[in-house]
């Protein structure tokens, strides 16, 4: 998590176009706390949390 969120900016913005009801990750983020919240989400999903 730490190489990611040093790739990125404080205030990033990330969103996948998605149904949010449908797809937990989908939305906008934003920040690394968004980002954080993303990625956590993305890794109980590939079952790496």
């Amino acid at each position: 998590m730490k190489t990611i969120l040093s790739l990125q900016a404080k205030d990033v913005e990330w969103s996948v176009a998605a149904p949010a009801d449908l797809i937990p990750w989908a939305g906008p983020v934003q920040g690394y706390d968004g980002l954080m919240r993303f990625m956590k989400i993305m890794g109980r999903i590939a079952g790496s949390s």
